[in-house]
């Protein structure tokens, strides 16, 4: 077999984890700098829409910290909907639990009653420490359509205790062990 760089290589074991993906609304992967959680997320991804070409992968990576600016590159990851997008970008982020119910009502007329699933990555979710963002992602968590995935990459916890029994098994978790090599894996490698 010709040698090949730039060649992702996934365990069985982790692509058999990442394959649970869809029947969970909400996935946080969680591991150091470098242990591949961007790397997994786009090969799950790319097979993914594959396996469902009406697919629409969205993909944000937080630079700051700051919520507006996470609010801005959001409202970005939906130029796919120009109206709801227009309509994200005049709500604001939505601090208070008033505004998060605004927000999930036009997030359900603008992507309308489509079957074709729509997944959101959000990378580097480490970088926003505002409690304000972690309680949209669980709200979001609580309430996402089936065919609505929010895949959370992440080197720190996504989710508190509290938010983890909250959303229960709607909540996908995996972590630095997922992504590990075995040494039969890294031998395979």
């Amino acid at each position: 077999m010709p040698i090949r760089l730039n060649t992702t290589y996934i365990s069985p074991a982790l692509g058999e984890r990442l394959s649970h993906i869809p029947a969970h609304p909400v996935t946080a992967l969680t591991a150091p700098m470098g242990c591949g959680k961007t790397r997994a997320a786009a090969w799950w991804a790319e097979r993914f829409a594959r396996q469902e070409p009406g697919a629409c992968i969205l993909r944000q990576r937080l630079v700051t910290g700051s919520v507006q600016e996470a609010w801005r590159g959001f409202c970005r990851t939906l130029r796919p909907w120009p109206e709801l997008c227009a309509k994200m970008e005049q709500l604001g982020f939505p601090r208070e639990e008033q505004s998060r119910g605004l927000f999930w009502e036009l997030l359900c007329d603008g992507l309308g009653a489509g079957t074709a699933p729509v997944i959101y990555i959000l990378d580097d979710a480490h970088l926003a420490e505002d409690p304000a963002f972690a309680a949209l992602l669980l709200f979001l968590g609580l309430r996402l359509p089936e065919r609505v995935h929010l895949v959370v990459l992440s080197r720190g916890p996504v989710f508190d205790a509290r938010a983890k029994l909250a959303l229960g098994d709607r909540l996908l978790e995996l972590d630095g062990g997922d992504l590990r090599l075995t040494p039969e894996g890294a031998e395979e490698y």
